[in-house]
């Protein structure tokens, strides 16, 4: 599952998970339906699609949160997770990469991170 074009990446900022535009680490929650099948996607895979696409959008975890997170699935250093994530997607990182204060896949503190997001 790939972000939407320009895409997005998360980051962490004491204990507030954000997502801001730039990057590839994070993206929406559903997968894409193909206008035709393939040998790479054939029919049974557009009916997982299906399914997974309606358990999602029908699932209460699909409602955005009353402080305005929202459902998305992050890219970690152990693969794809979902989580709720403040979306800023108006705004880059480019002043918290300069100071530092942002904790993600970049900074190279896998472990840090990990421990955030309740990965160990």
């Amino acid at each position: 599952m790939l972000p939407p074009q320009g895409g997005y990446t998360w980051g962490i900022i004491g204990d507030q998970l954000i997502c801001r535009k730039g990057g590839k680490t994070q993206a929406v929650v559903g997968f894409a339906r193909v206008a035709r099948t393939t040998e790479h996607h054939d029919e049974e895979l557009q009916d997982l699609t299906d399914r997974i696409n309606e358990l999602v959008e029908a699932h209460p975890a699909a409602r955005t949160r009353s402080d305005g997170r929202e459902l998305s699935m992050i890219l970690t250093p152990d693969g794809w997770m979902l989580a709720y994530t403040m979306n800023q997607h108006d705004r880059d990182w480019s002043a918290e990469h300069e100071t530092g204060e942002v904790l993600d896949l970049d900074s190279g503190d896998d472990d840090v991170i990990r421990e955030k997001l309740g990965l160990v």
